[in-house]
């Protein structure tokens, strides 16, 4: 019997240099720990992933799908893993508060940790990574957050925990958004809209 509260995942990916795939794994507020693999291709990288799903089995799976972050969606999607791709530079769900979904979720999570509301694991590099988040606004006065690259300079490596905590934050507090293959369809989590995977072009 399942929990009250949700067990999600969010995944950060890598393949070969000094990057790490992470996945966070969360139970409703509480970030239980993140796990990281370094140097896989990414086959080795999607059946990690995939021996980790059926393990846990999680309600909901994120996944950074921005550049090979694709190609480990389509592999996991293959296997017929419901897992979700997430474009998180896209426009955010309050468009006029941030200038995309990364500073949305990376804001709001900021939020509940100030409250009180999230439980994070004891983690030094997760909580650098963190705290190395600079926060500014654009012309139009909308939350955003400095570019990865320039994170991934002061840091000295990639904020690669951080990323797969803030994605996993966002799947467990149920946010409807991004693109799933649910039952054999690719199904878009905004609309409810279901597509044949042969026939859409929107991946």
């Amino acid at each position: 019997m399942r929990s009250a509260s949700p067990t999600a995942g969010g995944v950060d990916p890598a393949r070969f240099g000094p990057d790490k795939t992470a996945l966070a794994i969360w139970k409703g507020n509480e970030l239980l720990e993140i796990l990281t693999r370094q140097g896989m291709d990414l086959m080795a990288t999607a059946s990690w992933i995939a021996s980790e799903i059926n393990r846990r089995r999680p309600d909901r799976v994120r996944i950074d799908g921005i550049g090979l972050g694709a190609g480990l969606v389509d592999r996991l999607r293959q296997m017929d893993h419901t897992v979700e791709d997430v474009n998180v530079s896209e426009r955010a769900h309050d468009a006029d508060l941030y200038v995309n979904q990364r500073a949305e979720i990376a804001w709001e999570f900021r939020g509940a940790l100030e409250r009180g509301a999230v439980s994070l694991p004891s983690d030094d590099a997760l909580i650098a990574e963190l705290s190395a988040f600079q926060y500014d606004y654009d012309s139009k006065g909308r939350i955003k957050l400095e570019r990865k690259d320039k994170t991934r300079r002061e840091l000295g490596r990639s904020p690669d925990k951080a990323d797969a905590a803030l994605l996993g934050f966002d799947a467990a507090n149920k946010r409807t958004s991004g693109l799933a293959y649910i039952g054999g369809l690719i199904v878009n989590l905004d609309t409810g809209v279901a597509h044949d995977p042969v026939e859409f072009s929107g991946l």
